[in-house]
């Protein structure tokens, strides 16, 4: 996963930028908003200070208007992942029946390219990349239109290491997804983590 760090304060978004290093991302993280971009909750490519301490304002403003009763939410800078291609990975699982997974292009082409490919879990990293080769992600991974081919191996034992947990959990936690997984010329880095419990909300989980 991505480096992140959970902050309170202008004063402690500064400090963790400086840690991991700028440029940085920062997110508004709450149970009950798992569509942070649509509500402008991720700020990207903060380069100094002043954008930081901007970001923070700004998520804390946000969160501050959307927030409920016990769920105040947070906010995380989040180090900046190296460029590649995105992935969606899910996991849903049934009680008494399996686990499924759930593979394609993900970031803002999830609803764009509406295309995915599923399996009941756990995959071996064989099928994992059958998987993709059943959606454009196969392709982008290979290098589309010219583009450097991606980490196409890591990608598939990513996928498979993630449906080995899910499987796992199949009589706790009714799904799980990161989005997005992005995979680079040498390796894939899961940047967001979502987890939803049988009977509770769905929970962001950050390093």
């Amino acid at each position: 996963m991505i480096g992140a760090e959970t902050i309170g304060s202008r004063d402690a978004a500064v400090s963790a930028a400086q840690r991991l290093g700028y440029p940085v991302v920062m997110k508004g993280v709450a149970a009950h908003l798992p569509h942070k971009s649509d509500l402008g909750l991720v700020k990207l490519g903060l380069s100094d200070a002043d954008d930081v301490g901007a970001a923070f304002d700004a998520l804390a403003a946000t969160l501050a208007k959307h927030s409920r009763p016990g769920a105040p939410g947070k906010i995380v800078v989040q180090a900046t992942a190296e460029a590649g291609v995105e992935l969606i990975v899910g996991i849903r699982n049934q009680k008494g029946f399996g686990s499924f997974v759930i593979v394609g292009p993900g970031g803002v082409l999830v609803e764009l390219a509406n295309q995915a490919s599923v399996r009941l879990g756990p995959v071996t990293p064989d099928e994992a990349r059958a998987m993709l080769d059943e959606t454009a992600a196969g392709k982008l991974l290979r290098g589309a239109r010219g583009k450097a081919a991606c980490d196409l191996d890591a990608a598939a034992a990513a996928i498979a290491a993630f449906s080995r947990f899910g499987a796992a959990r199949v009589e706790t936690l009714a799904s799980l997804e990161i989005n997005p997984l992005i995979v680079g010329p040498r390796g894939a880095k899961g940047v967001d983590v979502l987890f939803e419990p049988f009977g509770a909300p769905a929970s962001e989980t950050h390093p």
